[in-house]
Parts: C-alpha cells; sequence; structure tokens
C-alpha cells in the first residue's frame, strides 16, 4: 500500500492566496481582428519600436496603446467566447465542430479586448497582479502600453505582476490579443477570455491543503481516510450551448448536478486543467475530480502549465487524481513513452506528494509503466486481465469507457444524426447494449478503482464516426444541453438506489407502421412485464447491469412496463402515441442569476411529443445568453444580437433549452406549430 499523504503535510503545503481580489469580468470592449497581416490586425507590431523592443513604446499605435480609440467596438462582459457567433461550413475543421475558426479564416480567428478600471484608494503602497484563468488561445497581455507577456496553451492560468505599470490617480488600460489560428485541442476549443479576470491587491494569505489521506493499494485500488473510493465518474468537456467554452459559474453547477443525479461521483477534465471555479464547486458538491494537463512533455513548454495548474489547483479536496496525458499514440509503446511518463510523475510529486499521478493509454503498454496509476480507455483496446496477472501490483483505473450512445431521440438512421449503438452489435464481442461492458466489468473487479464513461454531456467536435452535417459528438449520457438519452436511465440505475423504469423507443415511431420493433426497458427492478396497445408481451427477470427486450409490432397507441421488486409491484411507466404540437411545458431552474429554461413540446393532451421539431421563441427582460436543443447536427444561431429580448430557436425531437441572465419572473415562452 502506498500512502501519498500524512497528517502533518498538511501544515507545510500552503497554497497563497490574495487578501483582496477584485473582477475585472464586467465592462470589455471586443473586436475580431485579423491573423492574415500585422497591418490588418490593427497595425500590431507595425511601429517602428514595437512593444517588443521597448517598454511602454512611445510608438505604439495598436489597442495596446493608451490613446487608442475602441469606441466603436462591442461591449462584452466575461466570460466570453466569440467563436459562438461564427457560422458553420463543412470545410471548416470537423474537431472543433465545423465552426469557421482557424488557419482557414484569418478575419475569424483574432480577438482583441480593452478594459478600464481604476484602482481602489487603498491600494497604494500594496503588490497588485492580474490574474487570467483562461485565455483561448495564444495571448497576449498588455497594460498601459507595457507588455506583459503572453501565454501559448488556453487552459494555463496567467499572472503578472503589474505593480510598477499602475496609474494609481488616472484610468488604467488592459488590453488582450488572443489568436485562435492554431488548435490545442481536438475537440471545440472557442475563442476569447472565456474564464475570469482578476484584480490582486495586497499581500498573501496561507490556505491549507485537504485534510485527509490518500493511499492506493492493489487489491482495493484508490482509498481515501483507510476506505476505498469506487469511482462512477464520467469525462467532462467545458461548453455549452449558447455559451460555447464561456460557461457561466452557474451553469457549471446545473451541469453538475444534473450528472450527480444519475449517480456520477467523479469527473475528468478531458483533456485540459479545469477552471478554479468549475474545482470550488465540485468541492462544494462533493465531486471526485480527476485534473488532467493538457500536453505530456519534459520541457518549460509543457511542465511550466503543469506546475501552474497543480500549485493554484492543490487545496481543492474535490481533485484525487493528476492527470498527465490522454493517448499519446506516438509514445505509448516505447521506452520514451515511460520515461516521459516517470519524469512529469516526479516532477508533480515534487509538486504535491499527497495525490497519486495517471496517464491515459488508449492501449501501449509502455507508458502506463511510468505512473503511480495505470489509466485504461477502453477495455476492448487493452488486456487489462493480462496486464494484472504480468503487474499484480499495479493500480489502475479506467480513464475512458464507452456509452455507446447515440443522438437523443433517433432509432433510425438520419443524415448527421445517429441511433445509439448500443442497438445493435459492438466490437470484436459483438456484444448489444455496450454501455454495460464497462458498467459490468469494473463493478466485478475490486482492485480496479472504478472507470470514467465517454462522456458525461455531449460536446461540440469531434462528430466520429460521422462527419458533416453532423458537428458535435454523440456519445454523451446526456445530449449538449443536458436533457438524458435513453442511457440516462440505464446509469441510474445501477448508480442510484432510486427505483428506475425507462422504456424505449418513445412510440411515435411515425412511418414504421407494421414493422417489429425492439422494446427495450432499462430497469433496476427484479422483474419487469410489457405490454403493447393491451396486448401483454410477458414478464422478465432483470439482469443485473443488463436491459431486458420483447419484440413488438409497431401501430400507433400506447406501451407500458411494470416493474416488481420482490414480487410486488413499484412503478409503472407508459409511452404513448403523442399527436400534433400544441403547447410547451416549460421548466425553469434559477441558480444565482443564471435561470435554466427547459421547454418540452407537448400535444392538445399535454402529452410529450418525441419527434416535434418546431420554433419556440422565448421573451424575456433579462439578458439571453443564448441556447440550443441538443440536435448534433445543429447548424443555426445560438444567441441573439447584444440588447435583443427575444430568441427564436427549433425544437429538436421535443426540447429546446435557453438560458437567461437577469429577472426570471418576466421569462414567456410561445411556439409556432405551422412548421412542423
Amino acid at each position: 500500500m502506498r500512502k501519498f499523504s500524512v497528517i502533518g503535510l498538511l501544515l507545510l503545503l500552503p497554497l497563497l492566496l490574495p487578501a483582496q481580489r477584485l473582477s475585472l469580468d464586467r465592462g470589455w470592449r471586443f473586436s475580431l481582428g485579423d491573423a492574415s497581416s500585422s497591418e490588418a490586425d490593427f497595425g500590431r507590431g507595425t511601429e517602428y519600436f514595437t512593444y517588443r523592443t521597448k517598454a511602454a513604446s512611445i510608438h505604439n499605435t495598436g489597442p495596446y496603446a493608451m490613446n487608442f480609440d475602441d469606441s466603436a467596438w462591442q461591449e462584452v462582459d466575461l466570460p466570453h467566447d466569440w467563436v459562438v457567433d461564427l457560422p458553420f461550413a463543412p470545410e471548416a475543421s470537423k474537431s472543433h465542430g465545423y465552426k469557421t475558426v482557424g488557419w482557414r479564416y484569418p478575419r475569424h480567428s483574432v480577438g482583441w479586448y480593452r478594459r478600464r478600471f481604476t484602482l481602489p484608494a487603498d491600494a497604494a503602497g500594496k503588490p497588485v497582479s492580474v490574474q487570467f484563468d483562461g485565455i483561448s488561445r495564444d495571448a497576449d497581455i498588455w497594460l498601459n502600453g507595457f507588455w506583459l507577456g503572453g501565454e501559448k496553451s488556453g487552459y494555463a492560468p496567467q499572472e503578472y505582476t503589474v505593480t510598477e505599470y499602475l496609474n494609481y490617480r488616472e484610468e488604467n488600460i488592459l488590453t488582450v490579443r488572443a489568436d485562435a489560428s492554431t488548435e490545442e485541442g481536438w475537440f471545440y476549443e472557442g475563442g476569447g477570455i472565456y474564464r475570469h479576470v482578476w484584480l490582486q491587491i495586497g499581500e498573501r494569505e496561507a490556505r491549507p491543503m485537504p485534510g485527509r489521506v490518500i493511499t492506493t493499494s492493489p487489491e482495493e485500488g484508490i482509498l481515501m481516510d483507510g476506505k476505498r473510493i469506487q469511482l462512477r465518474g464520467v469525462n467532462l468537456h467545458q461548453d455549452h450551448p449558447g455559451v460555447g467554452v464561456a460557461i457561466p459559474d452557474e451553469l457549471w453547477v446545473w451541469k453538475i448536478k444534473q450528472l450527480k443525479a444519475l449517480g456520477v461521483n467523479a469527473i475528468r477534465t478531458a483533456h485540459n486543467p479545469a477552471s478554479e471555479a468549475f474545482l470550488d464547486i465540485c468541492d462544494s458538491l462533493g465531486m471526485y475530480v480527476l485534473e488532467e494537463t493538457r500536453l505530456m512533455g519534459v520541457n518549460p513548454a509543457q511542465l511550466e502549465p503543469l506546475r501552474r495548474m497543480i500549485e493554484r489547483d492543490k487545496h481543492h479536496p474535490c481533485i484525487i487524481l493528476w492527470g498527465i496525458g490522454n493517448e499519446e499514440w506516438g509514445i505509448e509503446w516505447t521506452p520514451k513513452g515511460q520515461a516521459i511518463a516517470a519524469t512529469m510523475t516526479e516532477f508533480v510529486h515534487g509538486l504535491d506528494p499527497t495525490r497519486p499521478v495517471v496517464v491515459a493509454t488508449s492501449s501501449g503498454p509502455e507508458i502506463i509503466k511510468g505512473t503511480d496509476v495505470a489509466g485504461y480507455n477502453y477495455i476492448i483496446q487493452n488486456p487489462i486481465d493480462r496486464h494484472r496477472q504480468d503487474y499484480p501490483l499495479r493500480i489502475a483505473v479506467g480513464t475512458e469507457e464507452t456509452t455507446g450512445c447515440g443522438t437523443r431521440g433517433v432509432y433510425f438512421p438520419q443524415d448527421g444524426r445517429m441511433p445509439a449503438i448500443n442497438r445493435r452489435p459492438q466490437g470484436p464481442d459483438s456484444l448489444y447494449n455496450c454501455i454495460g461492458r464497462g458498467m459490468e466489468f469494473y463493478a466485478r473487479r475490486p482492485w480496479l478503482a472504478g472507470f470514467f464513461y465517454w462522456t458525461g454531456f455531449d460536446y461540440r467536435g469531434e462528430p466520429d464516426p460521422l462527419v458533416w452535417p453532423a458537428t458535435g459528438s454523440q456519445f454523451g449520457i446526456l445530449d449538449y444541453c443536458g436533457f438524458p438519452k435513453d442511457e440516462a436511465w440505464y446509469v441510474k440505475s445501477w448508480w442510484t438506489d432510486e427505483p428506475v423504469l425507462h422504456i424505449l423507443p418513445h412510440w411515435n415511431l411515425e412511418g414504421h407502421e407494421g414493422e417489429t420493433v425492439p422494446v427495450w426497458v432499462y430497469s433496476n427492478c427484479d422483474e419487469v412485464a410489457l405490454s403493447v396497445n393491451g396486448k401483454s408481451l410477458g414478464r422478465k427477470k432483470m439482469p443485473r447491469y443488463g436491459y431486458i427486450e420483447w419484440q413488438a409490432v409497431y401501430r400507433p397507441g400506447k406501451v407500458v412496463a411494470k416493474g416488481y421488486k420482490n414480487g410486488k409491484l413499484v412503478l409503472t411507466e407508459t409511452v404513448v402515441t403523442a399527436s400534433a404540437p400544441a403547447g410547451l411545458a416549460v421548466q425553469k431552474e434559477r441558480i444565482g442569476n443564471l435561470t435554466v429554461v427547459n421547454v418540452a413540446v407537448v400535444d392538445a393532451k399535454g402529452r410529450f411529443m418525441p419527434t416535434a421539431c418546431v420554433p419556440v421563441t422565448l421573451v424575456a427582460d433579462g439578458r439571453i445568453l443564448g441556447g440550443g436543443n441538443g440536435d448534433s447536427a445543429f447548424r443555426g444561431r445560438e444567441r441573439p444580437s447584444a440588447g435583443e429580448r427575444s430568441f427564436t430557436l427549433p425544437s429538436f425531437n421535443g426540447r429546446v433549452q435557453f438560458l437567461v441572465q437577469g429577472p426570471a419572473e418576466s421569462i414567456e415562452l410561445s411556439i409556432n406549430t405551422l412548421y412542423e
């Protein structure tokens, strides 16, 4: 058994925090720049003496100059992602969801920001710094014409000492240039200052490390204070419809609560450091976190972002594992991979000896020899049981495992959308319901520390195995908006004690009348009985970690499932054929200053209409941040223009979502059924 923390370390490893921390999120000016030439990019760097040749060069003329006129620029508040407003195009990057950003689109790929501020009177004589939690990406920062520096990574926090550059009785101007021309990840990354910005004033105070002990054991995996942890996790990217990567803190609260309701107890921040706000929320909600750095390597370009991540975040009790890499195909199979992983692991231990280090492999056996914990991406790609025999002392976790999900509410192939893989044979074992492969495998091996499904939510980009017109991944247990797919009930069945009974597919299968369709039930009941249009199809036992299937001929009507525990009826679930869209069922959830408005389209009898794709309009006095509908082939507008008080989005398979900041009482919705 290896111990990664002792109580005596707790007071020796503080993280220093500012005594006064002021938000700079509000009141920015924004404009697109131009990566095609320096002249077109507001003349950046074309001066006789540039900002790189002289400190606060008197020759400065670009947006970093004090007298630059930004009056025509757009007013924005942070967090902000300018890529949300860009159109889609089939020739754009598949990885980034076919948004028109990147090297093909120089006029869309640079963003400039300016922010004026004055210092509080008590700031004089105190050290002052400015901190950026995340800028996507390749950022340069100026204050009052002084170039402070830059950061290539869109995920690394940045902090700059500015005490000597400040005007204490006059206006200060903070300028940021972000260049998203080059992709850092193979998933949607957006562009802009998408996390918080802070002005830190005064001496720092010590913040202690978490008061608990993490140990690892070859027989029990990972333990906290001597108690085994069974990770029931999901991987998570950091975007959402309507806001892109600029997710408000309140929306993170909502998203994490949706996962907790399914029994999820851990998140892997795939594949980059999280925001500090995200980790604060995980601390408060009791969600474990595997926090992962963006890129493997042993030089400052890779180790410096890793150092910043650990030194900033090691005081968060939610973090139980540090991740140093993911699926590095070029080094997984070579001694180089093991050596790099070992060097990075030693580097992490020097910063934080209280937590183990993991690296995720797609199948290569060498790289995982260099870390405390082996991370396996997919059972069918890694001989985990054989590795157990060959390396009996190895600690391991499933860093990725398939959900087998598809597009919410889709049961037959469509352009840009796909039915769930679970409904057909998958893998070398031709397994139906392949989401159960990981569930059962890890549950039956207590020497493994658990696993993380790929993924918790759908995300923009990487729509594999589809291409345009698909614009997003479809493997989330929840769709892009957080609406549950069928598989959400499967997960809830086995990761919670709450009784669950769910029928699939829905019973609005127009165009398939007279066809035989498989009817499935996900449940944690002992037995389930099914009837279709009044005809009993029998009562069957529910296999643990499995599902039940009946064959039925589709005709409009009603499907009824009855669930039994210990021989007693405990649940009844009914699915009916709904008629034409006629109204809306609205659910508003208020979190802080944000209202998440989830809308379901219903028929004249109030029954959910699972195939409805009709325009829905929201009118609100508050600020409409944007919205979406969970469609993996969505290619429309995600948010209104500044100042607009109404916004229309099409529902997708009966559902649509809006995000509103400000007053919730004035929110009104309407449906247009003429376009059905």
